[in-house]
């Protein structure tokens, strides 16, 4: 069976993209375009919510960035992508602030100088925290009147610079939050 991600252009689905690159999970996209802002009307066949992103693996349908990547670890990882028993509480920690990245950006700064060059949850390899913490940190750095921390800097280079995100920029299509 192969998974299919419904995208929406300049969406939180490009972090689902990347992690099915990084698993070298075989996968089809569908790209839906907004109008005024918003997902189109065909979206919402396939979600009622309208959110994106939302996958389909055989008859079952998932919609929510944080459910998908669990699903998606769980069942096609094979052991891969998973937080060291160390670093376990950074993984689940920078997972719940991905969505206040403003109020936060101290703190996620003051844990990326911890762990500078790595990961969340500090070990070798990505795991759901950072597929969960891209998306929130190219928007405040494209975005931001503050000044982007360097850390978040070297963040987000060191992301777009995995040539699984290349491949998942590639399958995407057109998205304006990075620039690699």
């Amino acid at each position: 069976m192969t998974i299919t991600v419904h995208y929406l252009n300049n969406s939180r689905a490009q972090r689902i993209l990347w992690l099915l690159e990084e698993l070298e999970v075989p996968y089809n996209v569908v790209r839906y375009e907004r109008v005024n802002m918003l997902a189109p009307p065909e979206f919402f066949k396939i979600h009622p919510l309208g959110k994106s992103p939302v996958i389909t693996d055989g008859d079952l349908t998932i919609a929510e960035s944080g459910a998908i990547v669990e699903y998606i670890i769980t069942k096609y990882g094979r052991g891969k992508l998973q937080p060291s028993q160390s670093g376990w509480l950074d993984n689940l920690y920078s997972r719940m602030i991905d969505n206040r990245m403003a109020e936060n950006r101290d703190l996620i700064e003051d844990h990326l100088k911890k762990h500078p060059g790595g990961w969340f949850a500090a070990g070798s390899e990505p795991t759901a925290a950072d597929f969960l913490m891209i998306f929130p940190m190219e928007i405040f750095a494209s975005h931001t009147r503050q000044q982007v921390p360097e850390s978040f800097e070297a963040y987000i280079k060191m992301v777009h610079e995995r040539p699984a995100y290349k491949r998942a920029l590639e399958k995407g299509g057109s998205y304006v939050y990075a620039k690699s």
